[in-house]
């Protein structure tokens, strides 16, 4: 049987540019940690948009927390685990292999990647010559991203008069 690592909890944490905090565990190493990728969902967006409440942020139950009950689990931030959300968008698209996933809409295949570092989804449209790109933090995002993209190249041909490339069929 597998043993789990051992528990870490944060005993302190210092505000550094951008994202990035200095946390002290308890078992002593100190990390600085770009914690970007943790901070999607409702409850995160007031600490984004906001650099001061990001500042403000403090020890609270051997965590790193802030005023509006925002918390991020330390054994996550000490292993580098994934996000939660991003855990979520790998099971709600349908994966073909590795970090890429597929879509269609109107014809057209989208393929989605997970940008780890950055924390996004970006893709791509693949049965086209033509460059159609998109990008998202959500499953719900690089959906609406990925219709949006299609539906303004294929307007943007019609304003230009031209007909937009027809997807590849493979048959």
């Amino acid at each position: 049987m597998d043993r789990l690592p051992p528990l870490i909890r944060i005993t302190a944490v210092k505000p550094l540019e951008g994202f990035k905090v200095l946390l002290t565990f308890s078992n002593h190493p100190q990390k600085e940690v770009d914690i970007e990728p943790y901070l999607h969902g409702e409850i995160f967006e007031p600490i984004r948009n906001n650099p001061e409440m990001f500042r403000s942020v403090r020890i609270e139950g051997k965590t790193i927390a802030w005023s509006n009950g925002a918390d991020i689990d330390p054994d996550v931030l000490y292993y580098g685990f994934k996000p939660a959300w991003m855990a979520e968008v790998c099971s709600q698209i349908s994966r073909s292999s590795g970090s890429e996933a597929m879509m269609e809409y109107k014809g057209y295949i989208g393929k989605v990647e997970i940008d780890d570092e950055a924390g996004i989804l970006y893709g791509e449209v693949v049965n086209v010559r033509d460059v159609i790109t998109f990008e998202g933090a959500s499953v719900d995002e690089i959906q609406k991203a990925f219709r949006e993209s299609v539906d303004d190249y294929l307007d943007f041909c019609a304003q230009r008069g031209e007909s937009p490339e027809k997807p590849f069929s493979g048959k």
